[in-house]
């Protein structure tokens, strides 16, 4: 019998949180720290356009002198985020995801809107589930 391919969307988390570029980068650190999140997707007109980390946050403070209320999220976003379908299979993303040394890939319909995320942690997930 043939293994069944499990995609993207069997184990990605809705994009229930995103922010505007122009949005100030506390706004984005308050809505990650009050939402439990470490991956922030930045759209507009409801496509990614980047994506903000926890880390990236952090490594902003550590290294950097910021403003967090003044600088925008567009400034400290990464660019042309690796974007996704929820029919993509995820063992070829989780393989993506490691070729390109990231941890996240954002999820899109048919029309680049955003619908969900894919962290590592989903693909542990999908490891452990055999796919």
């Amino acid at each position: 019998m043939a293994k069944r391919i499990r995609t993207v969307g069997e184990f990605m988390s809705p994009a229930t949180q995103s922010i505007a570029p122009k949005e100030a980068l506390i706004a984005a650190r308050r809505k990650m720290d009050r939402n439990g999140i470490r991956h922030l997707p930045i759209v507009e007109d409801g496509r990614p356009i980047g994506i903000l980390t926890a880390r990236d946050l952090y490594a902003l403070t550590a290294v950097h002198d910021v403003d967090f209320c003044r600088s925008s999220v567009g400034f400290a976003m990464h660019r042309d985020p690796f974007c996704v379908q929820a029919t993509a299979p995820i063992d070829e993303v989780a393989r993506e995801l490691y070729r390109r040394c990231i941890d996240s890939a954002l999820v899109v319909d048919e029309d680049g809107n955003l619908v969900g995320i894919l962290t590592e942690a989903d693909c542990v997930k999908a490891l452990a589930a055999g796919a």
